[in-house]
Parts: structure tokens; C-alpha cells; sequence
């Protein structure tokens, strides 16, 4: 299972992804005809509800697929998918 171990500042853990057409739907966009986005860099925050400035939420509905591990302690969290 790839992961991710990264450091978290003022407690909220926050991850730079880039966002893109999945590869089914980009074929869906190609076979009709119609362009497929370019991807997008976001920044998104692991759903704790904090008010720091995202783009974006990982929710629960992405984390029920994942292994979610926040080390308080350490300041780190780590991420597997």
C-alpha cells in the first residue's frame, strides 16, 4: 500500500496534491470529442476543521479508503492508500 509520512505545522495536516480527470472519464472526454482538463495543484486539509486557507477537504468519503495515522507527538502524520 503506497503512503505518505509528512511533518504538519499548527497542527492541522494539510497535503499538496494535483487533481485530475481519472483515466476512465478522461477517455469518456476524449471518445466525445471534448478536451480533458489540465490538472490542478491544491492544497487540501485532512478533515479536522480547522480555519486554515485550503482548497479543498479529504473527506471521509477518500479517507474509508485509506489508513490515516496522526502522531500528535511527533507532529507528523501519515497517510497510506
Amino acid at each position: 500500500m503506497p503512503h505518505l509520512t509528512l511533518p504538519h505545522s499548527f497542527g492541522d495536516p494539510v497535503l499538496e496534491v494535483w487533481i485530475t480527470a481519472s483515466a476512465p472519464n478522461a477517455k469518456l472526454l476524449k471518445t466525445a470529442g471534448k478536451p480533458v482538463p489540465n490538472p490542478v495543484r491544491a492544497r487540501v486539509l485532512l478533515d479536522t476543521f480547522s480555519g486554515q486557507r485550503i482548497d479543498g477537504l479529504l473527506g471521509r468519503d477518500v479517507l474509508a479508503a485509506c489508513l490515516l495515522i496522526y502522531d500528535g507527538p511527533g507532529q507528523s502524520f501519515t497517510l497510506s492508500f
